[in-house]
């Protein structure tokens, strides 16, 4: 891509077409005053443009290849060679180049899965690295990077090679990072489909070698405390310097928040930061933290801090609205409640909140609707339903109230809101036998509630009475 105004030496003409320019634009100035030799003094001008010209463009030459330098000195990369194939599976297709791209797919297939807020890892196949010869030298830019980096031990790439071997009708796969080799599969045949399942099988061998926190992501959900031994594996052995001992901190302040602990995971999610003061999701999940520990206006901060960094985060943008409500800051509230629907417009529990802030400001129609939006998003969320019910009976619309409470248990047998929501609307409507169930229900759910405790006795009492009579 050209610079504007500058001129293309590849253009047949176009050197010619600037000098041209040149004289023209002094061609007044040259009849005015008439002096000798005016083509002679032209000529040195355009050699001395010309000359100038060169030699930016050298300059520029030699700031780009300065830079790209740079980049690849300390690029966090992993290089996946082309994989070697047999010629029957190059000339059904499967070339070595749609080997190394498959490859590729798998890996990023299976770090999005793992749900992981941390960026998987950086892939570059070998037609997308920078092909620059260094002038004069005549070294290519890939072997000089690597020479510093030998030198310097700084960056981090990592090279992926590997082979498929034919031996009969099985099909081998040989995978290794640095030389070092990293997997070994099968298959049969050259169905592509079991081609493509071996690479999905290998891709968390080389995931745990390349980027480990995210096999220590991907374990949390069915076993935090094997997820919390890979994290601390992380940080015993890697150099705090690796991306991966960051995030193993976030997990660990996961780990803790999860079994409500915030002061011990607000210790570990500073680590994290104290590490990368850039990690949108160690701000967020410490703003969490603090949140728990009732230090709102802290947590304020950090959640503002993550919006920063990541305008689009709609999980802090969301919290955010939440705490700035508490301190009945509604306007505000609303402002942050619709950024986060504008960066994730499925984000059922912002419109909720949107919901209940519009409430408290009277726009009952807004709120219902924002509501609505919320169950037409996710029928299961009963915090919305739960909502509207309230919604409802507020207004005096008790037998909606009703259906929406009645929706949220079938979606939550033991969801204690709606029980007592729905005990209340039922007493309203004088339905004492369906609201003395529901009060015992509560009961059963939440054997300390007072209020249902004094409703029982109160409904029990007025029940004795009315059969004495």
């Amino acid at each position: 891509m050209s610079e504007h105004g500058s001129v293309d030496p590849k253009q047949p003409g176009a050197f010619e077409k600037s000098g041209l320019n040149s004289i023209r634009r002094t061609g007044r100035l040259i009849n005015i005053v008439k002096r000798p030799f005016a083509w002679e003094g032209a000529h040195s001008a355009l050699k001395a443009c010309l000359i100038g010209t060169s030699r930016v463009g050298w300059a520029i030459v030699g700031i780009t290849i300065a830079v790209v330098f740079a980049q690849n000195i300390t690029a966090h990369v992993v290089n996946i060679e082309s994989i070697s194939v047999p010629k029957l599976l190059a000339d059904s297709g499967y070339t070595s180049d749609v080997a190394s791209q498959c490859l590729r797919d798998a890996l990023t297939r299976f770090a999005k899965e793992t749900g992981s807020s941390m960026q998987g890892p950086n892939l570059a196949l070998p037609y997308e690295l920078p092909k620059i010869t260094v002038p004069k030298v005549e070294i290519s830019l890939d072997t000089a990077t690597a020479l510093v980096r030998n030198l310097l031990r700084v960056g981090n790439t990592r090279n992926i090679s590997g082979e498929f071997v034919l031996q009969g009708e099985i099909l081998w796969l040989r995978l290794r990072i640095d030389g070092q080799e990293i997997f070994t599969g099968k298959t049969t045949g050259f169905d592509p489909t079991n081609l493509d399942e071996l690479l999905n099988t290998a891709a968390p061998n080389i995931i745990q070698e390349i980027r480990p926190y995210l096999i220590a992501s991907a374990t949390y959900k069915d076993d935090p405390g094997r997820a919390l031994e890979i994290a601390e594996g992380i940080i015993a052995r890697l150099p705090a310097s690796d991306v991966n001992v960051q995030w193993s901190y976030v997990l660990k302040g996961k780990y803790y928040l999860d079994r409500h602990q915030p002061d011990l995971a607000e210790s570990y999610l500073r680590k994290a930061i104290d590490l990368n003061s850039e990690n949108t999701f160690a701000h967020y999940s410490l703003g969490v933290a603090l949140e728990n520990e009732g230090k709102l206006s802290h947590a304020i901060a950090e959640y503002r801090r993550a919006t920063e960094i990541q305008e689009s985060f709609a999980l802090a943008h969301n919290n955010l609205g939440a705490l700035l409500e508490k301190q009945q800051n509604i306007d505000t509230a609303l402002v942050e409640y619709r950024l986060a629907i504008a960066w994730d417009p499925r984000y059922a529990a912002a419109y909720s909140n949107l919901g209940t802030a519009l409430k408290k400001q009277g726009h009952m129609p807004e709120a219902i609707a924002e509501y609505r939006r919320a169950i037409e998003i996710n029928p299961t969320f009963n915090t919305a339903h739960y909502n509207l019910g309230v919604t409802f009976r507020d207004q005096g619309e008790n037998e909606e109230a009703i259906t929406e409470f009645q929706r949220a248990l079938e979606n939550k047998s033991d969801y204690l809101p709606a029980h007592i929501g729905l005990a209340n609307t039922l007493l309203d409507l004088k339905r004492t036998d369906e609201a003395l169930k529901e009060y015992q229900l509560i009961i059963a759910i939440d054997p300390n509630n007072e209020i249902a405790r004094r409703n029982i006795e109160y409904l029990s009492t007025h029940a004795i009475d009315a059969n004495s009579k």
